[in-house]
Protein backbone atom coordinates (compact mmCIF):
# COMPACT_ATOMS: atom_id res chain seq x y z
CA UNK A 1 0.00 0.00 0.00
CA UNK A 2 1.35 3.41 -0.92
CA UNK A 3 1.94 5.62 2.09
CA UNK A 4 0.62 9.11 1.56
CA UNK A 5 2.71 11.69 3.37
CA UNK A 6 0.08 14.42 3.34
CA UNK A 7 -2.82 12.57 1.84
CA UNK A 8 -5.13 13.14 4.84
CA UNK A 9 -4.72 16.92 4.72
CA UNK A 10 -7.93 18.56 3.62
CA UNK A 11 -6.25 21.65 2.24
CA UNK A 12 -6.60 24.04 -0.73
CA UNK A 13 -4.53 27.11 -1.27
CA UNK A 14 -5.70 30.02 -3.49
CA UNK A 15 -8.57 30.31 -5.92
CA UNK A 16 -7.93 28.78 -9.32
CA UNK A 17 -8.50 30.50 -12.61
CA UNK A 18 -9.80 27.56 -14.60
CA UNK A 19 -12.75 27.32 -16.95
CA UNK A 20 -14.92 24.19 -17.38
CA UNK A 21 -14.49 22.41 -20.70
CA UNK A 22 -17.04 22.75 -23.48
CA UNK A 23 -16.17 19.36 -24.98
CA UNK A 24 -16.17 16.18 -22.88
CA UNK A 25 -12.71 14.69 -22.39
CA UNK A 26 -11.79 11.11 -21.50
CA UNK A 27 -8.39 10.53 -19.93
CA UNK A 28 -6.97 7.06 -19.23
CA UNK A 29 -6.59 6.00 -15.61
CA UNK A 30 -4.42 3.31 -14.11
CA UNK A 31 -5.75 1.45 -11.09
CA UNK A 32 -3.01 -0.09 -8.96
CA UNK A 33 -3.46 -3.38 -7.07
CA UNK A 34 -3.59 -1.29 -3.89
CA UNK A 35 -6.68 0.46 -5.27
CA UNK A 36 -4.94 3.79 -5.81
CA UNK A 37 -5.88 5.65 -8.98
CA UNK A 38 -3.07 7.03 -11.13
CA UNK A 39 -3.46 9.72 -13.80
CA UNK A 40 -1.01 11.50 -16.07
CA UNK A 41 -0.77 15.25 -15.66
CA UNK A 42 1.68 17.97 -16.57
CA UNK A 43 3.05 20.57 -14.14
CA UNK A 44 4.30 23.61 -16.04
CA UNK A 45 4.48 21.36 -19.09
CA UNK A 46 6.42 18.52 -17.45
CA UNK A 47 4.42 15.28 -17.53
CA UNK A 48 4.30 12.86 -14.63
CA UNK A 49 2.22 10.11 -13.04
CA UNK A 50 0.20 11.13 -10.01
CA UNK A 51 -2.10 9.49 -7.48
CA UNK A 52 -5.54 11.00 -8.04
CA UNK A 53 -6.37 11.70 -4.43
CA UNK A 54 -9.71 13.22 -3.42
CA UNK A 55 -8.51 13.20 0.18
CA UNK A 56 -5.13 14.79 -0.53
CA UNK A 57 -6.30 18.36 -0.19
CA UNK A 58 -3.22 19.90 -1.75
CA UNK A 59 -1.26 19.01 -4.87
CA UNK A 60 2.08 17.47 -3.99
CA UNK A 61 5.24 16.82 -5.99
CA UNK A 62 8.11 14.60 -4.99
CA UNK A 63 11.34 16.53 -4.72
CA UNK A 64 12.85 14.43 -7.51
CA UNK A 65 10.05 15.42 -9.89
CA UNK A 66 9.97 19.05 -8.72
CA UNK A 67 13.62 19.44 -9.69
CA UNK A 68 12.59 18.83 -13.30
CA UNK A 69 9.87 21.48 -13.26
CA UNK A 70 10.89 24.98 -14.25
CA UNK A 71 9.05 28.08 -13.13
CA UNK A 72 7.81 26.93 -9.72
CA UNK A 73 7.50 30.09 -7.66
CA UNK A 74 8.09 29.76 -3.93
CA UNK A 75 5.51 31.57 -1.83
CA UNK A 76 6.56 33.63 1.18
CA UNK A 77 4.17 31.96 3.58
CA UNK A 78 3.88 28.40 4.79
CA UNK A 79 0.95 26.19 5.61
CA UNK A 80 0.36 24.59 9.01
CA UNK A 81 -2.13 21.74 8.99
CA UNK A 82 -2.85 18.39 10.59
CA UNK A 83 -2.93 14.90 9.19
CA UNK A 84 -5.96 12.79 9.96
CA UNK A 85 -4.10 11.01 12.76
CA UNK A 86 -3.18 14.30 14.42
CA UNK A 87 0.35 15.03 13.16
CA UNK A 88 1.11 18.71 12.75
CA UNK A 89 2.76 19.54 9.45
CA UNK A 90 4.37 22.82 8.44
CA UNK A 91 4.88 22.82 4.69
CA UNK A 92 6.39 25.23 2.20
CA UNK A 93 4.20 26.36 -0.65
CA UNK A 94 4.86 26.90 -4.33
CA UNK A 95 2.80 28.25 -7.22
CA UNK A 96 2.70 26.32 -10.49
CA UNK A 97 1.85 28.24 -13.63
CA UNK A 98 -0.35 25.39 -14.81
CA UNK A 99 -1.56 21.89 -14.08
CA UNK A 100 -2.76 20.20 -17.25
CA UNK A 101 -4.92 17.08 -17.35
CA UNK A 102 -5.90 16.15 -20.90
CA UNK A 103 -7.26 19.34 -22.46
CA UNK A 104 -8.12 20.87 -19.08
CA UNK A 105 -5.79 23.46 -17.59
CA UNK A 106 -5.84 24.91 -14.08
CA UNK A 107 -3.69 28.02 -13.73
CA UNK A 108 -1.87 29.57 -10.77
CA UNK A 109 -2.22 26.48 -8.61
CA UNK A 110 -0.62 26.00 -5.20
CA UNK A 111 1.32 22.86 -4.36
CA UNK A 112 3.90 21.57 -1.96
CA UNK A 113 7.04 19.44 -2.35
CA UNK A 114 7.79 16.22 -0.48
CA UNK A 115 11.37 15.04 0.06
CA UNK A 116 10.50 11.34 0.19
CA UNK A 117 9.38 8.76 -2.38
CA UNK A 118 5.90 7.67 -3.46
CA UNK A 119 6.56 4.24 -4.87
CA UNK A 120 7.96 5.56 -8.16
CA UNK A 121 5.09 8.01 -8.68
CA UNK A 122 5.64 11.75 -9.05
CA UNK A 123 3.16 13.09 -6.51
CA UNK A 124 -0.49 13.55 -5.60
CA UNK A 125 -3.11 15.33 -7.69
CA UNK A 126 -5.75 16.71 -5.31
CA UNK A 127 -9.21 18.16 -5.89
CA UNK A 128 -7.84 21.69 -5.97
CA UNK A 129 -7.62 21.77 -9.75
CA UNK A 130 -11.23 20.61 -10.14
CA UNK A 131 -13.22 22.89 -7.85
CA UNK A 132 -14.87 24.42 -10.93
CA UNK A 133 -14.64 21.40 -13.25
CA UNK A 134 -17.03 18.48 -12.58
CA UNK A 135 -15.56 15.10 -13.45
CA UNK A 136 -16.45 11.42 -13.43
CA UNK A 137 -14.27 8.58 -12.22
CA UNK A 138 -15.26 5.78 -14.59
CA UNK A 139 -13.66 2.88 -12.77
CA UNK A 140 -15.15 0.27 -15.11
CA UNK A 141 -13.52 1.75 -18.21
CA UNK A 142 -10.59 3.21 -16.25
CA UNK A 143 -11.16 6.74 -17.41
CA UNK A 144 -11.29 10.21 -15.92
CA UNK A 145 -14.15 11.96 -17.71
CA UNK A 146 -14.13 15.76 -17.65
CA UNK A 147 -17.78 16.70 -17.91
CA UNK A 148 -19.43 19.48 -19.90
CA UNK A 149 -22.59 21.33 -18.82
CA UNK A 150 -24.60 19.17 -21.26
CA UNK A 151 -23.13 15.81 -20.16
CA UNK A 152 -23.45 16.79 -16.52
CA UNK A 153 -27.12 17.70 -16.97
CA UNK A 154 -27.73 14.27 -18.48
CA UNK A 155 -26.09 12.54 -15.54
CA UNK A 156 -28.10 14.58 -13.07
CA UNK A 157 -31.32 13.28 -14.63
CA UNK A 158 -30.40 9.60 -14.40
CA UNK A 159 -27.95 9.15 -11.53
CA UNK A 160 -28.47 8.77 -7.79
CA UNK A 161 -27.44 11.81 -5.78
CA UNK A 162 -25.47 12.08 -2.55
CA UNK A 163 -25.20 15.64 -1.19
CA UNK A 164 -21.64 16.67 -0.44
CA UNK A 165 -20.45 18.80 2.41
CA UNK A 166 -17.79 20.96 0.78
CA UNK A 167 -15.44 22.62 3.21
CA UNK A 168 -13.70 25.74 1.92
CA UNK A 169 -12.37 28.00 4.66
CA UNK A 170 -11.15 31.43 3.63
CA UNK A 171 -10.39 30.17 0.13
CA UNK A 172 -7.54 28.10 1.57
CA UNK A 173 -9.00 24.69 2.43
CA UNK A 174 -11.17 22.32 0.44
CA UNK A 175 -12.58 18.93 1.37
CA UNK A 176 -15.60 16.83 0.43
CA UNK A 177 -17.54 14.72 2.89
CA UNK A 178 -20.92 12.99 3.08
CA UNK A 179 -23.18 11.59 5.78
CA UNK A 180 -23.37 7.82 6.26
CA UNK A 181 -25.38 5.55 8.55
CA UNK A 182 -23.16 3.09 10.39
CA UNK A 183 -24.54 -0.16 11.83
CA UNK A 184 -28.01 1.45 11.82
CA UNK A 185 -26.93 3.29 14.96
CA UNK A 186 -25.00 6.44 14.10
CA UNK A 187 -25.02 9.05 11.36
CA UNK A 188 -21.43 10.17 10.82
CA UNK A 189 -19.74 12.59 8.47
CA UNK A 190 -16.93 10.96 6.48
CA UNK A 191 -14.42 12.57 4.13
CA UNK A 192 -14.40 10.72 0.79
CA UNK A 193 -10.89 9.58 -0.01
CA UNK A 194 -9.81 7.84 -3.21
CA UNK A 195 -6.29 7.87 -1.81
CA UNK A 196 -7.15 5.69 1.18
CA UNK A 197 -6.56 2.49 -0.76
CA UNK A 198 -8.82 -0.41 -1.63
CA UNK A 199 -11.07 -1.54 1.19
CA UNK A 200 -9.58 0.81 3.79
CA UNK A 201 -12.32 2.09 6.11
CA UNK A 202 -11.35 4.09 9.18
CA UNK A 203 -13.60 5.26 12.00
CA UNK A 204 -12.72 7.19 15.13
CA UNK A 205 -12.41 4.67 17.96
CA UNK A 206 -14.45 7.00 20.18
CA UNK A 207 -17.55 5.59 18.47
CA UNK A 208 -16.68 1.92 19.06
CA UNK A 209 -19.04 1.25 21.97
CA UNK A 210 -21.93 3.11 20.31
CA UNK A 211 -21.44 0.93 17.24
CA UNK A 212 -21.59 -2.23 19.34
CA UNK A 213 -17.88 -2.99 19.04
CA UNK A 214 -16.10 -4.04 22.24
CA UNK A 215 -12.44 -3.20 21.59
CA UNK A 216 -11.39 -4.85 24.87
CA UNK A 217 -12.77 -8.17 23.63
CA UNK A 218 -10.82 -8.12 20.36
CA UNK A 219 -7.96 -10.55 19.92
CA UNK A 220 -4.47 -9.12 20.57
CA UNK A 221 -3.68 -9.51 16.86
CA UNK A 222 -6.47 -7.01 16.16
CA UNK A 223 -4.82 -4.29 18.26
CA UNK A 224 -1.98 -2.41 16.59
CA UNK A 225 0.16 0.44 17.92
CA UNK A 226 1.54 2.40 14.98
CA UNK A 227 4.08 5.22 15.15
CA UNK A 228 3.70 8.17 12.81
CA UNK A 229 6.12 8.45 9.87
CA UNK A 230 6.51 12.15 10.69
CA UNK A 231 6.34 12.21 14.49
CA UNK A 232 7.69 8.97 15.99
CA UNK A 233 6.51 10.05 19.43
CA UNK A 234 2.94 10.20 18.13
CA UNK A 235 1.52 6.70 18.36
CA UNK A 236 -1.98 5.68 17.37
CA UNK A 237 -3.82 2.61 18.61
CA UNK A 238 -5.72 0.89 15.82
CA UNK A 239 -8.33 -1.81 16.38
CA UNK A 240 -9.35 -4.09 13.54
CA UNK A 241 -13.00 -5.05 13.54
CA UNK A 242 -15.99 -5.54 11.21
CA UNK A 243 -18.80 -3.14 10.35
CA UNK A 244 -22.21 -4.75 10.15
CA UNK A 245 -23.56 -2.16 7.73
CA UNK A 246 -22.52 1.07 6.05
CA UNK A 247 -24.92 3.05 3.87
CA UNK A 248 -25.14 6.59 2.48
CA UNK A 249 -27.79 8.53 4.35
CA UNK A 250 -29.16 9.80 1.04
CA UNK A 251 -29.41 6.33 -0.58
CA UNK A 252 -30.56 3.80 2.05
CA UNK A 253 -30.82 1.04 -0.56
CA UNK A 254 -27.06 1.16 -1.21
CA UNK A 255 -25.45 -0.92 1.51
CA UNK A 256 -22.05 -2.32 2.33
CA UNK A 257 -22.14 -5.20 4.81
CA UNK A 258 -19.50 -7.00 6.84
CA UNK A 259 -16.74 -4.59 5.86
CA UNK A 260 -13.38 -4.64 7.65
CA UNK A 261 -12.78 -1.43 9.57
CA UNK A 262 -9.91 0.21 11.39
CA UNK A 263 -10.98 1.94 14.60
CA UNK A 264 -8.31 4.61 15.03
CA UNK A 265 -7.55 6.36 18.30
CA UNK A 266 -6.99 10.09 17.82
CA UNK A 267 -8.51 10.40 14.37
CA UNK A 268 -9.51 14.03 13.80
CA UNK A 269 -12.59 13.06 11.73
CA UNK A 270 -15.59 10.83 12.40
CA UNK A 271 -13.97 8.53 9.88
CA UNK A 272 -12.46 8.31 6.41
CA UNK A 273 -13.73 6.01 3.68
CA UNK A 274 -12.96 5.16 0.05
CA UNK A 275 -15.67 5.68 -2.57
CA UNK A 276 -15.09 2.87 -5.08
CA UNK A 277 -17.71 0.66 -3.38
CA UNK A 278 -20.42 3.21 -4.16
CA UNK A 279 -20.36 2.49 -7.88
CA UNK A 280 -18.26 2.17 -11.01
CA UNK A 281 -19.13 5.64 -12.34
CA UNK A 282 -18.82 8.41 -9.75
CA UNK A 283 -19.30 12.05 -10.70
CA UNK A 284 -17.89 14.64 -8.32
CA UNK A 285 -19.51 18.00 -8.92
CA UNK A 286 -18.03 20.47 -6.45
CA UNK A 287 -19.82 23.57 -7.84
CA UNK A 288 -23.20 21.91 -7.15
CA UNK A 289 -21.94 20.05 -4.06
CA UNK A 290 -23.12 16.59 -5.12
CA UNK A 291 -21.77 13.13 -5.82
CA UNK A 292 -23.65 11.44 -8.67
CA UNK A 293 -23.68 7.63 -8.80
CA UNK A 294 -24.54 5.68 -11.93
Amino acid sequence: MIQKPICFLALLISLLFSVPLQAQQRIPLEVLPSGHIVVKAAINGVEGRFIFDTGGGINLLTQKFAQRVKGLQKQDGRLTAFRAIGDRLDVELYTAKSITVGAFVANSTTLTVYEGELGGLDGLLALTAFQRQPFTLDLHNKQLVLETPASLAKRRKSDNVIPLQVGNAHGQTLDISAYFRVNDKLTLLFPLDTGAGKGVYRINSAFASQLGIDTAALAPTNRIVRASEFSPNNRNVIYRATLDKLTPQAIPSLQLTKAPVQLVNGLIYDGIIPIDWLGEQLTIDIPHQVLLIN
